[in-house]
């Protein structure tokens, strides 16, 4: 079962966390570099996800009271996280509104405004990265090395983006 199915699956049982765990996982393990649209439809389609916009607007909008709850009490790392999770979560359940490739992810922005996590900042760029949004990209781990100047995987991830810019 692929981390699409499990995500959604997830989601309709109100785990958002790890919902949001399984989502991430499916951007990262598909290796989606070009269309990731087409990647999610095409596992939907093989995983038999047959929801209507109005079943994903209703998880979209559950995920948000859930993560609106728990940011008012959270610490700023914290909240980054929250709002990480739910960028990944309105992504799959929204998808022309606030995917990445088409407008601004208000969620995915305040993570990077609020985060000084290394290890979400990276996921962020990766989030950012397989949306072919390379400048968002580039600033979460330039933003990382900020915090730890020699950081390899910052280092190696900004020169891979240079390197497809190119291409």
């Amino acid at each position: 079962m692929s981390e699409l199915y499990k995500g959604v699956e997830k989601l309709q049982n109100k785990h958002y966390e790890e919902a949001a765990k399984d989502l991430y996982e499916f951007i990262l393990k598909d290796k989606l570099t070009t269309n990731i649209d087409d990647a999610i439809k095409g596992r939907k389609e093989k995983d038999k996800l047959h929801l209507s916009n109005n079943e994903l607007i209703e998880l979209y909008k559950n995920s948000i009271k859930y993560f609106d709850d728990k940011i008012n009490n959270l610490s700023v790392d914290l909240v980054a996280e929250a709002y990480f999770d739910l960028g990944v979560i309105s992504i799959f359940t929204n998808q022309r509104e606030y995917n990445p490739r088409y407008t601004n992810n208000e969620y995915l922005d305040k993570v990077f405004k609020l985060s000084n996590d290394i290890v979400l900042l990276g996921k962020l760029g990766v989030v950012y990265g397989k949306y072919e949004q390379y400048d968002k990209a580039i600033g979460c781990f330039e933003k990382i090395l900020q915090i730890e100047p020699n950081n390899k995987e910052a280092l190696d991830s900004i020169q891979a983006i240079n390197n497809h810019r190119k291409k």
